[in-house]
Parts: structure tokens; sequence; C-alpha cells
């Protein structure tokens, strides 16, 4: 009878054992299915991944760290929505730095930068070496144009993963928003060493080749981006600059057509393309774009010259001067810029501030035969001869059949009687 007792006993105990032990077992084993399943992904089979998820929580079904592995795949993909549903479940059972920095990264996103900022500063409290929530947070600085703090942390990510691509090309873009071309370029090439078909550093990298006024190579690194991404409206106005630059009206006009179908609030287009319809005498239409450029940013100053210019070319002096000086207010050192107040002065018989913009322009390019016409002719209406014929003998030298240097000697001659 004892023995029966001690029988059944190690059979109940047994038995408690097993339903102790289940869940945990099954836990494991479905995070190890989870694991295998990021595996299948990463080796690009999406379904498979997805069924091997299915099945594991099929084991476990509140398993936090299933749902945050196939909220990170979802994140991946770009499906935002399925993304959102498994890492809030998933965080509602447990909150772990991952689930919230690859929530983070959705909010990103999804344009909701608040959430962003919620959920990635609290990762990295939670784990402040998580290169991850270091990577996303620094591009959304980048995004908030906080370049000091994207450079904070996309510097420390790089410390602790110094071949991500993805931060290595995130933080090329912030220097080439500051301005540092070189660095820039250094950080764009560096990416592209890692991974060759990244269609984001190869935007970049022709950005910076543009700004260089580099075109060929821009061209080729935007071309080669617009290959991956067809459909990407920044590589598109990026090439119809290109092509405005090189003098190839048609191709600019495509591009940048294509550009604002895929995106028409891109100002940079609208400026672009009202540059080219200014250039061509299509007032009209240049107003159009440029006036739309400003609403988006009024700080464009390449808009604001170039409207200048076509309300001078129609006479609104007084428009033209309002729109000059606030573009060199922002960049005094536009040869362009200079040029055309100098010539709204001169229209205006304002002689003397006519010939100061034209001594700033030439300040920045000294052989410019239009301007020193221009200057001459200012010079002239200042009954100052001397400096006008100085002016007209530079010309000679640079062009000996400029066909203005009689005219403008007549009406010198004219003034000294």
């Amino acid at each position: 009878m004892a023995n029966k007792k001690l029988a059944w006993l190690f059979v109940l105990t047994a038995l408690l054992l097993a339903l102790v032990a289940s869940p945990a077992l099954a836990q494991d084993d479905a995070q190890t299915m989870a694991d295998d399943a990021y595996d299948v992904y990463l080796d690009g089979d999406l379904d498979g991944a997805l069924e091997m998820l299915e099945e594991a929580l099929a084991l476990d079904t509140d398993n936090a760290y299933v749902l945050s592995t196939r909220g990170e795949i979802y994140r991946d993909i770009g499906e935002y929505e399925l993304a959102l549903d498994d890492l809030n479940a998933s965080l509602e059972l447990e909150e772990t730095a991952f689930a919230l920095a690859s929530r983070g990264d959705v909010y990103v996103a999804l344009d909701e930068f608040d959430k962003a900022l919620d959920d990635l500063n609290t990762a990295i409290n939670m784990e402040p070496e998580y290169p991850f929530a270091l990577r996303v947070r620094g591009d959304l600085y980048r995004l908030l144009d906080e370049a000091e703090l994207a450079l904070d942390d996309l510097n420390a990510a790089l410390e602790l993963e110094p071949e991500s691509a993805f931060a290595l090309a995130t933080r090329g873009d912030v220097y080439l928003s500051t301005g540092d071309l070189e660095q820039a370029l250094s950080d764009f090439d560096a990416a592209l060493e890692l991974s060759p078909e990244y269609a984001f550093a190869l935007r970049g990298r022709a950005e910076v080749y543009r700004q260089l006024e580099e075109y060929d190579e821009a061209l080729l690194n935007v071309n080669a981006a617009l290959e991956l991404d067809p459909e990407s409206a920044y590589g598109l106005e990026t090439r119809g600059d290109i092509y405005l630059n090189l003098g190839e009206d048609e191709k600019a006009f495509d591009d940048l057509n294509a550009a604002l179908e895929l995106d028409p609030e891109r100002s940079f287009a609208l400026e672009r393309r009202g540059e080219l319809y200014r250039s061509m005498g299509e007032y009209e239409l240049a107003l159009d774009d440029l006036n739309a450029a400003l609403e988006i940013d009024p700080e464009r100053d390449y808009a604001l010259r170039s409207r200048g210019d076509v309300y001078f070319q129609q006479g609104e002096y007084d428009a033209a001067l309002d729109d000059l000086n606030a573009a060199l207010e922002i960049f005094p050192e536009s040869f362009f810029g200079l040029m055309v107040r100098g010539e709204v002065y001169l229209a205006l018989e304002e002689y003397d501030s006519a010939v100061e913009d034209f001594d700033a322009a030439l300040d920045i390019i000294p052989d410019d035969v239009y301007v020193l016409t221009q200057r001459a002719k200012a010079y002239i209406g200042l009954d100052d001869c001397e400096s006008a014929q100085n002016d007209i003998d530079t010309i000679l030298e640079l062009d000996e059949e400029n066909p203005d240097v009689e005219d403008l000697a007549a009406e010198c001659s004219q003034s000294s009687k």
C-alpha cells in the first residue's frame, strides 16, 4: 500500500513538472523558431519566414519576442500598419528596446515624429549603446534639421558599428545639408563601398557632385540611383537640374515634370522649372512656378533672384528690387543677383547704386563683358567718361569685335560735350 501511494506521488509530481515546464518549453521553442524565421527572411524567403512565425505564435500566442520579430519584418518591407499591430501587441506584453526602436522607425516612416522620438528616447535610455536605435534617432534628427543632434547619434552608432552603410549615408546627408561637401562625399563613398546599389547614397553623392559643378560625375551617380529607384522625386529633380546646367533643356523639363507629378510640393523642382521658363522668356509660366516654390519655402534665394529678374524684364522695378534685396540678404555673393539688381538701378537711373552692384559682381567674375558694359553705361549716366572709357578699353581687350563698344564710345563722347 505504501509503495502504491509512493508510485502515485511520483506520477503526480511528474505531471505537475510537465505542466510547469510546458509553457516554458513552448516559449523557448517559439523564440527559436522566430530566430530561424528571421534568418529565412534574410535569405530572401519572406513567405517562408511569415509561415514559420505563424507556427511559432501557434505554440505561444502571447510571445512578445515572436510578435516583435514579425513586426520588424513588416517594418522592413514597408508594411507599416501590420508592423504597428505586432509591435504594439509585443510592447503590451513586454517593453523591450528592440520593439521600441522598431516602432520608432515605423513612426519615422509615417512622419509621426513626436511618437518616434518618444519611442527612440525610451529605447536608448534602456540600452544607451544600441546602434539601431541611435541610427534611427540620428536619421530622425536629420529630418528635423537638427544637424548637431543627428551627428551626435550617428557618430555614436558608427563607433559601435563602423560598417553601417545606413549610418554612413545618413551622416553624409547631414554633412551635405551643412555644406561640408568634402565630408559628405567621404561618407557617401564609404557607404557605397559597403553597399554599391544603395540608391539613397548614390543620390546623395550625385547631389555633392552637382554642387561641385562636376556634372558628368553627378549624372553618372543619379542615373545609377534612378535605375534602382525610378520614382524618386529627389533623384529626378536632381537630374533635371544637372541637365539644366548642361544646357539640355528638353531633358531637364522631362525630369522636372516627372518629379512634380510624383510630388507637386517640391520647391526645388518648381524653382528649377521656373528658371527654365525664365530663360526661355516664358515669364508668366515662370512666375507660376517661382511663386509656388516661394509659397512652400520663402527663403529660397535662387527663386527670389529668378523672380526678381522676371519682374525686371516685365518693367516691375519695385517688385524686382524687393525680391533681389531679399535674395542678396540670404546670399550676398550671388553674381547673378548683383548683376540684375545693378540693371534695375540702371533702369531707374540710380547710377551710383548701379555702379556699386556692378563693382561687387565684377569682384566675383572680373572679366564679365556684359557687366563691364552695364557699368560703362552707369558711368556715362554719372558723366564719368574716364571710368567708362576704362571699361570700354577692358571690353575691347576681352572682345575686339564687341558690337556695343562703338555705341558706348559715342554716348561717352556726347555726354562729355
